[in-house]
């Protein structure tokens, strides 16, 4: 046999063999394909995405105009594949302006470690994604990961950070509303298959995710831009004053609205892990402080309200020191008679101390307690704290002097602001909410919009006449001439009180500058609170918080579109010497003859004229420039008698 018909009769063989081989094969993949192929794809499908998972988006939170705070976005992940992908340097050209990152970087993580898995982004956006799918590189991968199925955001980034707060990395939440109102926000979870990939990292497929529910959306009564201004403003005070940190709040009287809840320092709600717990706590709920002065009104609305003093009533301030239950009471200013309006237009603690102990504890006790102090106002943040107010029972006669002047006593900026919206409210305490109302998805409405009246705390007319006495503190010659607003009335208290060092005694050189108060006072549209804590350069309140108290309304009155050209009017001001709380009473003058009061003060006009039982009525403000009757006429009771007052007195 030839050569050439032995390799014929082998070649023909290995094509026959080759042949059956791909004819079995041919069969074979029929069998899969065509016979078994949907057995076996469902099959395979249970062994790779044999597991579940429950799943579901959270809903967004917005303020009272429907800006969003926070929202979700349903995201994917995007890598360098270990084995598939080959290095281009032009690949990092094409995908930089896509992932918005720079393209030295970008062409850094694909170069990465040839064989290494690499993750150029996370938690991308679906158009993101898209696009980068659309670049057409071979190796790159789109995931669809477990854990980074939704990224949340925060557009506005620090605004109301302490208020809305923040998630994890996992979408669970961690503070503020965000955690309080979870069950709301995070939605009904359903159950989702999750699949693995061949190296076991767990992904879903888009089709499982079609049918997650989205949760309710949170809507806050936060004014976004009211917010924006006093954190604005707040910032400016404590680089200008150096100071530790500040808190403000701002509540609409009528409703209990908060508008705004500002505390510095603060964070940014998107990168939550680069700030530290102090940045974090939002200190208008969590801390207390005495707030001093401002507390007076207070301590005033409950002696008129209980019949224990009278507007007309007046006390002796002891010239500027007064020792009561073995300590020693300053006032900043001496002074001798002041009548109780006076008391809170030029602040004297003394007076304020005679005042509380007529009043007594348990009486003041449960005043403060009406107006909010001493319990949790019940707004829904996580850490509020309830202040410090102590049992009545438990207040020595120094303690109860001492809380009269807000010493001795804690608050939050946030309990003192619902305190005055109360007084704007004409002595009606709203109870104050952070949360207007939760929407389902459906449009079906879970906490419905609703206000709550939580109860008288002092009669209408006592609000008035307190109000009237606290526009007295913004005028010349009160403490809080800084607070003024062109065009608009304003009422106010300063307050600066010393805080509690780490021994747990009045630390040197640490105060906490106050201001609060409504406007405009005939209409009360905000009721605000500002507090700067340890401020350096000045530490009085009506140098350092009433300026942010006076520019935040500036501003929010202006986005409000509140009318602020309106002219002052000067109102009489009835005042009736019934009787003296000091017990020794002089004639007027030492005579029973109207002495010459021109030039003088209405506070010295008034102590001219103590002891007469007359009928005064005083207009204007400054100094008296016209009196009737003239000096030398005979007073007998109940004579009327007529001031008129200027800011200076013309030559």
């Amino acid at each position: 046999m030839t050569d050439r018909s032995r390799f014929g009769r082998r070649l023909a063989f290995v094509g026959s063999c080759l042949g059956i081989f791909a004819l079995a094969l041919l069969a074979r993949m029929f069998t899969l394909t065509a016979l078994e192929g949907e057995h076996r794809a469902d099959k395979a499908q249970r062994l790779t995405c044999s597991e579940t998972a429950l799943v579901s988006f959270r809903g967004r939170v917005v303020d009272r105009n429907g800006a969003t705070l926070a929202a979700s976005l349903s995201t994917r992940s995007i890598s360098r594949s270990s084995t598939k992908y080959r290095y281009d340097p032009s690949h990092a050209a094409l995908l930089a302006p896509v992932l918005g990152l720079e393209r030295g970087r970008v062409d850094g993580l694909l170069k990465g470690k040839p064989g290494r898995f690499q993750w150029l982004a996370r938690r991308v956006s679906l158009d993101v994604a898209a696009a980068a799918s659309r670049l057409g590189i071979a190796g790159l991968e789109i995931h669809t990961s477990q854990s980074e199925i939704q990224r949340r955001i925060y557009p506005q980034g620090r605004l109301a950070s302490h208020v809305v707060g923040h998630t994890n990395s996992y979408s669970r939440a961690m503070e503020g509303v965000e955690l309080e109102f979870d069950e709301y926000i995070k939605g009904k979870p359903v159950s989702v298959r999750v699949c693995r990939d061949i190296h076991k990292r767990p992904y879903y497929n888009e089709s499982d995710l079609a049918g997650v529910n989205w949760g309710d959306t949170v809507q806050l009564t936060l004014d976004s831009n009211l917010q924006s201004i006093a954190a604005r403003e707040l910032a400016a005070a404590i680089e200008e004053f150096d100071a530790q940190s500040g808190s403000v709040v701002i509540v609409e009287p009528s409703t209990g609205d908060v508008l705004a809840m500002v505390s510095l320092p603060d964070y940014d709600s998107n990168s939550p892990w680069l700030s530290d717990p102090a940045e974090r706590r939002n200190r208008a709920v969590t801390d207390n402080f005495e707030p001093g002065s401002a507390m007076k009104p207070f301590l005033v609305a409950a002696a008129l309200d209980s019949g224990v003093v009278s507007e007309e009533d007046s006390f002796f301030c002891e010239e500027g020191l007064w020792r009561y239950g073995g300590r020693l009471i300053h006032d900043y200013h001496p002074h001798g008679d002041l009548l109780v309006p006076e008391i809170i237009k030029y602040s004297s603690n003394i007076c304020s101390a005679k005042i509380g102990v007529e009043l007594g504890a348990e009486r003041l006790h449960d005043y403060l307690e009406r107006f909010g102090f001493g319990s949790r106002s019940g707004v829904r943040l996580p850490g509020e704290v309830s202040g410090q107010l102590a049992a009545a029972a438990s207040w020595r006669p120094v303690r109860l002097a001492n809380i009269s002047f807000g010493q001795g006593m804690g608050s939050t900026a946030l309990q003192l602001a619902v305190g005055y919206a109360t007084l704007a409210n004409g002595g009606v305490r709203m109870k104050p909410r952070l949360v207007k109302t939760v929407v389902a998805a459906d449009g079906t409405v879970k906490v419905p919009d609703e206000t709550v009246v939580e109860g008288r705390a002092v009669s209408k007319q006592v609000a008035a006449s307190v109000t009237a006495m606290l526009e007295s503190v913004v005028e010349p010659g009160g403490t809080a001439l800084r607070a003024a607003v062109d065009g608009v009335r304003v009422a106010g208290k300063t307050g600066t009180a010393q805080q509690i060092g780490e021994d747990r005694t009045y630390a040197n050189g640490w105060w906490a500058a106050v201001f609060a108060g409504y406007l405009p006072a005939d209409d009360p549209r905000l009721a605000m609170a500002v507090v700067v804590n340890r401020p350096v350069h000045n530490h009085f309140g009506g140098v350092v918080s009433a300026p942010v108290f006076r520019r935040i309304a500036e501003s929010g009155l202006d986005y409000l579109k509140i009318r602020r050209d309106q002219p002052r009017e000067e109102k009489p001001v009835m005042v009736r010497l019934r009787r003296r709380v000091r017990p020794q009473a002089e004639q007027a003058g030492g005579k029973d003859l109207m002495p010459d009061l021109e030039g003088l003060s209405m506070r010295s006009a008034l102590r001219m004229l103590d002891g007469c039982d007359c009928d005064i009525a005083a207009v204007g403000s400054g100094y008296v420039a016209d009196q009737q009757p003239a000096a030398g006429t005979r007073l007998a009771a109940a004579t009327p008698v007529r001031l008129q007052l200027l800011p200076e007195l013309q030559p």
